[in-house]
């Protein structure tokens, strides 16, 4: 019986001890921190070029561009900035050159300015279609440097050429041109026009050639002229429906003619005094007569234009 007793004690401590080597000791490993792998920035690898091969730079072809350097016409240097196409400009865009003398702004053709505004020392200089040599062709405006004179209507190779309107401080002209005014409408600022040849309005008298002026008055005459004056033969017609058809000299009625009032015409000889009356010799009767109005004042007073600087 003592010896189970011993044997039981025995096997009793042999399997404690095993139990002791083969659980783990949690206590202790949750005590143990846990180290955590913590990964290092990657760095930027610089790009080794080649030895003896230097980097190519980058040329844009078709697309938006800014600040784009190019040859104008295959000769100017200018900078760009639009719409490009085979390396040149094609679109719209604008174009200037370095010290800004020039510049574009509108549209382009294969590197050519086709339509739009022109600068010149940064004041808009024409306005329009142009041709290969950068000239307006077409309908289109020109401005000068003055500010106040332009010209708008057709051009051809950048002359004046066809109808167009002449735009000063003191006038405008409507009508055809060569160059130069050749036959329309100029409306003056003090209200009064004048229609026919411009030529004619500078130098008429003996040749037969005829304009018309408006005065801001009421006041028409249609006749020849000499540098802007009523010279020669004319017909001289007042706002209130007299009229008086003959020679006026130098803006004044003095020659051959018919002058009728209203209600009767007389024909002779007319000559216009110092007091601005007029006076009248009757043909055939040699009748004289002085006109005048109840007060005193000259009855047929005539208007004379103001003379203008006209361009030719």
């Amino acid at each position: 019986m003592a010896k189970y007793i011993i044997f039981f004690i025995l096997i009793t401590v042999l399997i404690r001890m095993s139990s002791a080597q083969v659980i783990p000791n949690f206590q202790r490993a949750e005590q143990i921190p846990i180290k955590t792998a913590v990964a290092k920035p990657l760095q930027k690898q610089k790009l080794q070029q080649p030895k003896n091969q230097a980097p190519k730079d980058k040329i844009i072809r078709d697309g938006l561009v800014e600040s784009y350097s190019w040859k104008h016409g295959g000769v100017r240097d200018e900078i760009y900035s639009g719409h490009i196409t085979n390396g040149i400009p094609n679109g719209a865009g604008d174009s200037y050159t370095p010290d800004k003398e020039y510049e574009f702004s509108g549209y382009f053709v294969n590197g050519r300015f086709t339509l739009g505004k022109i600068y010149y020392k940064g004041s808009l200089w024409t306005d329009g279609p142009v041709n290969n040599d950068y000239k307006l062709e077409g309908f289109g405006k020109e401005y000068y440097k003055n500010k106040w004179e332009s010209y708008e209507g057709d051009f051809i190779n950048g002359a004046r050429k066809g109808q167009g309107i002449y735009y000063d401080s003191e006038y405008r002209y409507e009508g055809l041109f060569d160059s130069l005014f050749i036959e329309g409408y100029i409306h003056f600022n003090n209200g009064c026009r004048y229609r026919g040849k411009l030529q004619d309005l500078k130098y008429s008298t003996n040749k037969g050639n005829k304009g018309t002026y408006y005065f801001a008055n009421g006041d028409k005459y249609e006749g020849e002229f000499y540098q802007q004056q009523l010279h020669g033969q004319g017909t001289y017609t007042w706002r209130n429906g007299a009229r008086y058809t003959g020679i006026i000299d130098s803006g004044v009625i003095n020659g051959t003619g018919e002058l009728f009032d209203g209600a009767t015409t007389y024909r002779g000889t007319f000559k216009t005094l110092s007091d601005g009356h007029l006076s009248f010799e009757e043909e055939g009767t040699k009748r004289q007569h002085t006109f005048g109005n109840a007060g005193g004042s000259a009855q047929f007073p005539i208007q004379s234009p103001k003379i203008y600087e006209l361009w030719w």
